[in-house]
């Protein structure tokens, strides 16, 4: 098409239709700046979430580790006190429940011997195989760490979601090991401490959740606002575990949460948890 074609097909066009064209044309840029600033206000407000949610697991890692700091600090307690290393199951027995009687947030407290058998029970008097036998092959390693935390657990005793913790006796003076002494943990709490930082001002309200997670095999362990059905569910293929296991100390992405909501999460790691994690899910 020719300069003069292209006039004259131009001069065809009514007044009417070429002013629409110089408003449209005139306003072009100006919508592509719209555009561009509202796709630019958006990432900014998408990072700043991101940023938000991650300290605010870290706030709630803070929060979570205070519970599993207190197991700690019974059990190097314990595994000192002579009515529970002793040979006198009874006065270990009775030390074991007026323990737990003091700090009702663990559900059993007890000395499992070297054969993984219990033999001393704030709740029970029979002999019994210890629960978590992969713990308790941990806590007996000759290289034994003084505190170790389990896995997720259904009691056998109570038939509560638990968490053990664990600790080493003293090694006999041969040095063979003695065993191990332990406290389990009611999952109750950790999901209490879920539901009050979900609900709390500070916290953002009713619109975000608040999870703890064990990503070595993906289990929930705890969930704010509560929802019972999915505590102990394994959700080991989702993207969130996925980027814990990636990532061991904290960090942030975008997902579809665990009931299929999109959202925003941060996430931050339990200090002496053994890789528990905490996360915090803001609407996307």
């Amino acid at each position: 098409m020719n300069a003069l074609e292209l006039s004259d097909r131009i001069g065809r066009v009514g007044l009417r239709a070429r002013v629409v064209i110089l408003v449209l044309l005139a306003v072009a840029p100006l919508f592509c700046l719209l555009v561009f600033g509202a796709v630019a206000d958006r990432e900014v407000a998408l990072a700043n979430a991101r940023s938000r949610a991650i300290e605010l697991a870290r706030f709630g890692a803070e929060r979570q580790a205070d519970m599993l700091q207190q197991g700690r600090e019974l059990l190097t307690v314990m595994r000192r006190m002579p009515e529970i290393v002793g040979d006198d199951l009874e006065a270990c027995r009775a030390a074991a429940r007026e323990i737990a009687a003091d700090h009702p947030q663990f559900l059993t407290i007890g000395v499992v011997d070297p054969e993984g058998m219990i033999t001393c029970h704030s709740k029970i008097t029979r002999r019994q195989a210890f629960g978590d036998v992969a713990l308790h092959r941990r806590a007996t390693a000759p290289d034994a760490p003084r505190f170790i935390v389990g896995q997720f657990l259904i009691s056998l005793v109570t038939g509560k979601p638990i968490v053990v913790m664990a600790s080493p006796l003293p090694k006999a003076a041969g040095g063979a090991p003695r065993g191990t002494v332990f406290a389990s943990l009611s999952l109750e709490s950790f999901q209490q401490v879920s539901a009050e930082l979900a609900g709390a001002h500070h916290a953002g309200g009713p619109d975000q959740v608040v999870l703890v997670m064990d990503p070595r095999n993906g289990t929930l362990l705890a969930r704010g606002p509560d929802n019972a059905q999915m505590l102990g569910r394994v959700f080991a293929d989702h993207p969130l575990v996925r980027a814990m296991v990636a990532s061991p100390d904290g960090g942030g992405l975008d997902a579809d949460g665990l009931a299929g909501v999109p959202r925003i999460f941060g996430f931050a790691r339990l200090p002496i948890a053994g890789g528990v994690k905490i996360a915090v899910g803001l609407l996307a």
